[in-house]
């Protein structure tokens, strides 16, 4: 998958992906079967950001909400 979109949303969801695999496949999971391929996700610290799932691509697009 190709994440595009904010830099600090990509960083974050990185370093999360490296602390808890498990949290990323349940974020997969949820955009993929949400009716807008949308979902909202948190940091460490608390900031919010938006994962899009582009349905066509694959593409995962990242950004702070």
């Amino acid at each position: 998958m190709k994440l595009t979109g904010d830099v600090e949303a990509i960083a974050a969801l990185k370093a999360m992906h490296q602390k808890n695999q498990g949290y990323m496949k349940a974020l997969l999971d949820d955009v993929r079967t949400t009716t807008d391929n949308t979902t909202i996700f948190r940091d460490d610290h608390g900031t919010k950001y938006r994962m899009t799932l582009d349905p066509n691509s694959g593409e995962l697009h990242l950004e702070q909400a």
